[in-house]
């Protein structure tokens, strides 16, 4: 399906049975759970959980610990209440020269050239 397809009828129709895309996400929480919310324009899940709004809007403004209480009550929901099921999680390579070294793996798609060194 084309892309400007797929976005009106998933994203602002919501108009599908089952759908499939890709999330790319930075190291903070918020930028994939933010989603989950109710209000949320990319939330094409349909899904809707009053604490769990509250949660997300909480955790915008805390810090340390209590943001990630926060952070973990909201994850326990989506894992309880399953608004959406990943089939794969892409395998992430590096092939470089033996003589670069500092190369750090992260858990999303980030890479840090900040840190190589030869």
């Amino acid at each position: 399906m084309e892309w400007g397809t797929w976005l009106e009828r998933v994203y602002t129709q919501r108009d599908y049975d089952v759908s499939i895309i890709g999330l790319a996400g930075r190291l903070d929480p918020h930028s994939i759970l933010v989603r989950y919310t109710t209000n949320s324009s990319r939330n094409f899940f349909n899904f809707s959980n009053t604490r769990y709004d509250e949660l997300i809007e909480l955790g915008i403004r805390a810090q340390g610990e209590e943001r990630r209480a926060i952070y973990l009550e909201a994850q326990e929901i989506l894992a309880r209440e399953l608004p959406g099921v990943f089939i794969m999680d892409p395998q992430q390579l590096a092939a470089m020269d033996e003589r670069i070294q500092g190369w750090r793996s992260y858990p999303t798609y980030v890479v840090d050239l900040a840190s190589l060194y030869q």
